[in-house]
């Protein structure tokens, strides 16, 4: 009777161990699951198109595109070379987040799916960009009144300090991420422009490239009138010439939890720094990277102009031909072309 005994036993505890087993694991995988679904409820993030699971984690880049009407929008054309090439010169995975309206949102989905993008996002995400902007009003509304240069005007829109306040609008899991115009073509890895998060000192928050065009020689005429020594203003390699907003690296696991930068998007800091540069701009974000990083460089670290090669001549035709060209001057191979105020991108 006893081997039989011994024998029931183990039966009835392989039993139960299999009973436990098929009920604990989908219970399980259910409530990462509803984890997950909470998570992404949490930040209004929808997703709409994801490969296969990997280990390694992706390359998190944030864009925006808005005020979409139809198929032929410029913007779209855009998007699309951008797409393109990015995809084209990596093999990392890359999860690409918009923000965007409903309306525009229908426009990029189809355009995302066309057989001429060549090769797939590993992640696309939509943001409803009206709820990003009230997520980050309170900076919004310190920063339009010296970075735009009236209510109305093109930059005076939320959208253009939407960067500011993206440790609000990512998700958490998103601890660095790269912000980018969509009328860039890249040329180069894009995993190599992440590796400059190595290159990070222990309070770096920001990395940009430097601007490309005397817009800031301009917009501190007053300052460099009883300023005469400063080299703010001034062309490379001497001086500094503001930073660009094309391209913005940003380590958002320190942004959330810097005190020192709650105080920087704060009014009185914003009030101090623009009263001291004599400052009233009108590039919304950009200006505001460009007076922090005139404060605190070891805030803001600068890319190699290289990963944001502006090609605008806007200011050399607007009275700044005489020294426009030592502004744009950028030597060594081009790893991103930047299309801004519409310039064509050369096509290899």
């Amino acid at each position: 009777m006893q081997p039989l005994y011994n024998v029931l036993v183990k039966l009835t505890v392989v039993t139960i161990f299999f009973i436990l087993f098929y009920y604990y694991v989908p219970l399980k995988q259910f409530r990462m699951l509803d984890i997950k679904r909470k998570v992404i409820q949490e930040s209004e993030l929808v997703i709409d198109s994801i490969s296969n699971q990997s280990s390694e984690p992706p390359i998190y880049i944030w864009c925006i595109m808005l005020k979409i009407d139809d198929y032929d929008s410029l913007l779209l054309r855009k998007l699309e070379g951008f797409s393109n090439s990015i995809l084209q010169h990596t093999k990392h995975h890359i999860s690409l987040n918009i923000l965007t309206d409903a309306k525009s949102r229908s426009f990029v989905q189809e355009i995302l799916k066309r057989k001429t993008i060549r090769n797939k996002f590993y992640e696309v995400s939509f943001h409803d960009v009206a709820n990003a902007s009230a997520k980050i009003s309170f900076i919004t509304n310190v920063m339009q009144e010296h970075f735009s240069s009236r209510p109305g005007t093109y930059y005076s829109d939320s959208l253009f300090y939407l960067s500011l306040g993206l440790y609000k609008i990512a998700p958490e899991y998103h601890s660095k991420v790269i912000l980018l115009d969509v009328d860039m073509i890249f040329q180069n890895d894009i995993e190599k422009l992440y590796r400059y998060f190595d290159d990070f000192g222990n309070e770096t928050l920001f990395a940009l490239a430097p601007e490309l065009s005397p817009v800031y020689h301009h917009i501190l005429w007053k300052y460099l009138q009883v300023n005469e020594n400063t080299t703010f203003g001034a062309p490379l390699p001497d001086g500094f010439p503001g930073v660009n907003s094309g391209v913005v690296l940003m380590h958002l696991d320190r942004i959330r939890q810097s005190k020192q930068y709650a105080y920087y998007i704060s009014k009185p800091y914003v009030t101090e720094i623009t009263k001291k540069y004599i400052f009233q701009g009108h590039l919304g974000d950009q200006d505001f990277y460009t007076l922090l990083a005139a404060e605190n460089p070891h805030i803001v670290y600068q890319l190699p102009c290289n990963w944001n090669r502006q090609l605008c001549q806007w200011w050399k035709n607007h009275g700044y031909a005489n020294i426009f060209d030592k502004f744009s001057r950028c030597d060594g191979p081009v790893y991103v072309y930047h299309g801004n105020c519409n310039t064509p991108i050369p096509v290899n």
